[in-house]
């Protein structure tokens, strides 16, 4: 599995260990995300959090209740933290 960054990173080695960037101040594909709202979004993205491969379906939600594992590509390995730029980013570790 290749995982692809906004930022241009990949890693296709599973059990390695990336720095990525969950979000950055400023236009994204949905929206302008102002700066004080990606501060305040850092406590959202706590160590252990899960990285999945796309969102959930609403169909998958209602009659599971919770994601597949077979969707799991990273578990966040530290809490999100804001750099001086404003994005956040967080280390994880990619799954099998």
């Amino acid at each position: 599995m290749k995982i692809i960054e906004q930022g241009g990173g990949a890693s296709s080695a599973t059990g390695a260990r990336a720095r990525i960037t969950i979000i950055s101040p400023g236009q994204g594909s949905s929206g302008y995300y102002p700066p004080e709202t990606v501060a305040e979004a850092a406590g959202l993205f706590p160590s252990g959090t899960h990285m999945y491969l796309d969102h959930a379906m609403r169909s998958e939600l209602a009659d599971r209740g919770t994601r597949s594992l077979g969707d799991l590509i990273a578990v966040f390995e530290s809490d999100a933290e804001l750099t001086p730029s404003g994005a956040l980013v967080a280390d994880v570790k990619i799954m099998p």
